[in-house]
């Protein structure tokens, strides 16, 4: 049985993981599966799991803004990668 101190640590071993990945552009995002045996959070524990959770909001953030980055320079649309791609498959069609 899991306990509180030991979800936060590793919620915030992923978070850092997760942080590396997202300067580096490379290694393994670890996957969290929150723990169903833990129970109830303790009160003296709250203010960490707050600042975590605000983290990993924050993370997921710079992660969505780094697809739509991504994505804008694959979209048609955008004048992007796709059109040069298109552009190719036009002249071997």
């Amino acid at each position: 049985m899991a306990t509180w101190p030991e979800v936060l640590d590793e919620i915030e071993e992923r978070n850092e993981k997760y942080r590396k990945f997202l300067e580096s552009g490379s290694g393994e995002l670890p996957c969290f599966l929150p723990p169903t045996d833990v129970g109830p959070l303790p009160p003296e524990l709250q203010a960490r799991a707050k600042a975590l959770l605000d983290e990993t909001h924050e993370l997921e953030a710079r992660a969505s803004e780094m697809r739509d980055s991504v994505a804008s320079l694959l979209l048609p649309t955008s004048g992007g990668y796709a059109n040069s791609l298109a552009g190719v498959f036009d002249e071997l069609a």
